[in-house]
Parts: structure tokens; C-alpha cells; sequence
């Protein structure tokens, strides 16, 4: 295939489309069906088996294991910016 070909081949024309009535009617089938949202509860991360692993290690030699979150309010208590 020669560039005059590639260029022909992508020479295609702007077909438009209308957006506003396709979803009008998704609207219109989705009450029509009775399509109610469904919201998944969030799923809690489980750890993969070598960090539980490494988790217990540290818990047993007296490791104390806290969140992100939790240290840089406790490191952060009481600190102006």
C-alpha cells in the first residue's frame, strides 16, 4: 500500500453524530425498563499474602503498625504551617 492509498483510505467524511437524541432515547428506554443505578459498596483492599506476612513479622517483634494517615496526624499534631 502506497501513501497515496493510506491517505485515501483515510480520507473518510464526517458522519456527525447526534448525541443529544441518542441519549433522549436511551433516557426514554431505560425509564421505560425501569433501569434503576445500582451502586457497588466499596470493596476493602485486601493485602496480598506477602505483606500480611510481613505485617505479622513486624506485630511480633513489637512493630507498631499504623496507617498513613494516622502518622501524619500524629507527626503533625500541633505544627503550624
Amino acid at each position: 500500500m502506497n501513501d497515496n492509498e493510506i491517505e485515501k483510505a483515510l480520507a473518510t467524511g464526517d458522519w456527525g453524530v447526534d448525541t443529544e437524541s441518542a441519549l433522549a432515547r436511551f433516557r426514554l428506554r431505560a425509564e421505560r425498563e425501569r433501569v434503576v443505578p445500582i451502586v457497588a459498596a466499596p470493596r476493602r483492599r485486601v493485602a496480598t499474602g506477602w505483606i500480611r506476612g510481613l505485617l505479622e513479622y513486624a506485630r511480633e517483634r513489637g512493630v507498631e503498625i499504623t496507617t498513613y494517615t494516622d502518622y501524619w496526624a500524629r507527626h503533625s499534631a500541633g505544627k503550624e504551617g
